[in-house]
């Protein structure tokens, strides 16, 4: 490299031509001072350091400059590497990585737009398989987490200053990793470990919502951005369900975590997905319900109306969430909701068979009715008035149960009489071309439930 400097002027192409053997040899003699000689390499990799970075700054084509400087990168990691096995800190190689990212983001602020560029394109991969190495180390602490913590966020504030955003889900997953380690291995109380991974996913929740216009990106039909912080944070939040404990309320904390996530994205994603992420941000609000619900002592009264009745509330927020969109398949699942819980209710008011349970089941059947009403919706007309009939029906079945047979025989008689008779009144009124007071009702009904929904 010496006589490479002086004969430069000279001659340039034996300049050069010894330039190529020194560099070509030059790595395999640091990889053997570095095996034979170990910590007492330190000044070896000194003097590489500086030799590369001339080199570096010598070199004026693009494949030579990159190469002469990751080279400069790398001997700078064992440069930091060896000091530290000379302070007898062999296991900490991580901090090796740390430290070596660190001045190498000083040079990056330092240096102009061209290395900038070039340095990232080493920093961003060693930065990220540092983060790795702190996963390796045994045991896994508070201080290693919060350091493995510190690393990640400093490259990720890195990636948003370069524009590299899409790399942001491989070190969320490294925090990920992280944070499971450590709560794996260290001894504190479940409620505390809900709290950290629930701080955790809502950090990342805010900071995908301020860095992020949308929840992803599309140009030129490439995939240009995606809000990882977003779905690593609902990933948090179901990580959470995996902790056992006993308080209520922790219970149904990542439900309700979740659905306020979905809330906060309804104006960040396409304007065709809004009412479905709306409706899905409502309904998720079920399973901490439940959770709740579950763990609450019931009395047998009302138990089955607080487990089947939010449903009907479900049906409603659907309905108003789709605007009029989708009306026939709404219809249709109200229809099925309404019907289904109405035969659950009916049959907790059978096996209980108590005045509550049938002024209850009345109640709702004539609000059902009044809703249908005022709303026009056949279901709840129908359904609740079927529901009020049936009760009635089965809550008088001790006095018309006791009938005696006649009473039975005069009823059904009386059926037998009235439906021929109105037949042949009918068809009479209609040979003269006019209709029954019956039909002219029928036919008013029909054309007022045609326009109900």
């Amino acid at each position: 490299m010496i006589i490479t400097l002086l004969i430069r002027r000279n001659d340039i192409i034996l300049s050069n031509g010894l330039a190529w053997v020194a560099h070509c040899y030059f790595p395999l003699a640091l990889l053997a001072t570095y095996i034979l000689y170990n910590e007492r390499s330190l000044w070896s990799f000194l003097v590489a350091v500086g030799i590369y970075a001339v080199s570096t700054y010598m070199a004026h084509t693009e494949w030579k400059i990159k190469p002469l400087l990751y080279g400069t990168f790398t001997t700078l990691f064992m440069t930091v590497t060896v000091t530290l096995e000379n302070f007898h800190y062999n296991d900490k190689v991580h901090y090796a990585f740390l430290i070596t990212s660190l001045l190498m983001v000083i040079f990056w602020l330092t240096t102009n737009l061209f290395y900038k560029r070039r340095t990232s394109y080493y920093l961003v991969p060693f930065s990220i398989l540092g983060i790795g190495s702190f996963l390796m180390v045994d045991p896994y602490g508070w201080f290693t987490f919060v350091l493995t913590i510190s690393y990640a966020v400093g490259l990720l504030i890195f990636l948003h200053r370069v524009k590299w955003d899409l790399f942001n889900s491989l070190l969320l997953l490294l925090i990920l990793m992280g944070t499971i380690q450590l709560l794996g291995m260290t001894d504190i109380e479940e409620v505390y470990k809900i709290l950290l991974v629930a701080c955790i996913g809502t950090g990342l929740l805010i900071s995908g919502r301020l860095l992020n216009t949308s929840i992803y990106k599309v140009q030129d039909r490439r995939l240009k951005l995606i809000d990882s912080y977003t779905l690593f944070s609902f990933i948090f939040f179901g990580y959470m369900y995996t902790f056992q404990h006993e308080l209520i309320w922790m219970k149904a904390l990542p439900g309700i975590l979740i659905s306020a996530g979905l809330w906060i994205q309804r104006k960040r994603v396409p304007t065709s997905w809004f009412k479905f992420v709306v409706f899905l941000s409502g309904g998720l609000l079920l399973q901490p319900y439940y959770a709740v619900v579950n763990e609450i002592i019931l009395s047998p009264i009302w138990k089955q109306e607080v487990y089947v009745l939010p449903w009907i509330i479900i049906v409603v927020f659907l309905r108003r969430c789709m605007q009029g969109s989708y009306k026939k398949i709404i219809n249709q699942i109200q229809w099925a909701v309404l019907l289904i819980v109405s035969l659950l209710l009916i049959k907790d008011g059978l096996e209980s068979s108590t005045i509550y349970d049938a002024l209850i089941l009345g109640s709702l059947s004539l609000l059902s009715m009044l809703t249908g009403i005022f709303k026009r919706i056949k279901s709840y007309f129908f359904i609740g008035a079927g529901v009020l009939l049936l009760n009635v029906f089965l809550q008088t079945r001790p006095f018309w149960g006791n009938l005696p047979w006649w009473g039975y025989l005069l009823v059904t008689g009386s059926i037998l009489i009235f439906v021929p008779s109105y037949n042949e009144w009918h068809k009479q009124k209609t040979a003269k071309r006019k209709s029954t007071i019956l039909t002219l009702f029928k036919e008013k009904i029909v054309k007022k439930m045609e326009r109900w929904d």
